[in-house]
């Protein structure tokens, strides 16, 4: 069994279960919904080429673990500014786990809801890659952190992905101290990072939860807010001018006095969770604390959903 850092549990071909039915036919399985405000649609056009962003839809998961099989339910669902919101209750679908990946993965085309008139909708792609129940252990607490990336085209004219609204991140960060002659890059397994898009002004939060730029340095968490963000079908890129500078706070969103973050560049591919999250950060106004000197650093990340695999990081996995 490998160790992986902070997660708690990657998958296995039950991992997810948490319902045993009864009886003489018993069988494992689980519903699960995901989400309103938890996440929005960013929806092209394929006629027009046009890109809209609308309000989150609601979904429903009943996974038949025994049988392999899932139900999905979606609602609220909005493609184009004049098409009203529907819902649409797909068809009985297969599904495979993919291990090495850490998702159930559903994948099918030509699918017609089974609640529709004339087949008036139908899915001509549909895929989702998910781990309802990722769990992540970070400073003695376990939190689950479910993934849904859901992609589809609707009636061979609109491409549609759900974003998630907060997506987070383990993973490697490489830091070397700006301006320091003879700085060694170091390198960090331990950091834990959120995103939180705001869909509809465009800005992102990076939320940096856990993280350290030198071997004794205290650990740290700050925010920067306010960046500007870009979305495409697979992901998003953030990538504000490279001289501007941001305010970092803390995690009661009070303000860091005098440190500061600049050269901000991130950006992340839904479907397999590779993200990058690039800046350079200003310590000096911290001081000396613990007997650790403050200064300035140049970070570089590497991060995913599940983090880096080692033999001596806690938390476990199955794989």
């Amino acid at each position: 069994m490998k160790k992986f850092h902070y997660l708690a549990a990657i998958i296995s071909a039950l991992a997810f279960t948490s319902c045993l039915s009864s009886g003489e036919n018993a069988k494992d399985e689980a519903t699960y919904t995901y989400g309103g405000t938890a996440c929005f649609n960013y929806v092209i056009d394929l006629e027009t080429e046009e890109a809209n962003v609308f309000d989150g839809p609601n979904y429903k998961f009943h996974y038949d673990y025994t049988n392999g099989n899932i139900d999905i339910e979606v609602t609220n669902l909005k493609v184009a500014e004049d098409l009203a919101q529907t819902a649409l209750r797909l068809p009985t679908l297969p599904f495979t786990v993919d291990a090495k990946a850490g998702f159930y993965i559903t994948r099918d085309r030509n699918i017609t809801p089974t609640n529709v008139v004339n087949n008036n909708y139908v899915f001509d792609e549909f895929d989702m890659r998910s781990n309802p129940l990722r769990t992540i252990y970070a400073n003695g607490q376990i939190g689950t952190f479910p993934i849904y990336v859901i992609n589809f085209t609707l009636n061979s004219r609109y491409a549609v992905t759900t974003f998630p609204v907060q997506s987070t991140y383990l993973g490697t960060s490489y830091s070397e101290e700006i301006g320091e002659q003879g700085t060694e890059l170091f390198k960090n397994d331990s950091n834990l990072m959120a995103v939180i898009i705001d869909y509809k002004k465009l800005t992102a939060i990076v939320n940096v939860l856990h993280t350290k730029f030198g071997e004794t340095m205290p650990d740290q968490a700050f925010v920067i807010k306010d960046l500007p963000v870009q979305l495409n079908e697979g992901g998003y890129i953030i990538n504000p001018d490279a001289d501007t500078t941001y305010p970092i706070y803390d995690q009661s969103n009070k303000l860091i006095e005098n440190c500061s973050v600049s050269n901000v560049s991130a950006a992340s591919t839904l479907s397999t969770g590779l993200t990058v999250i690039n800046f350079n950060i200003d310590l000096t106004g911290l001081g000396t604390k613990a007997g650790y000197v403050y200064g300035k650093y140049k970070v570089r990340t590497s991060l995913n959903y599940y983090g880096n695999s080692s033999s001596n990081n806690s938390g476990s996995g199955q794989n």
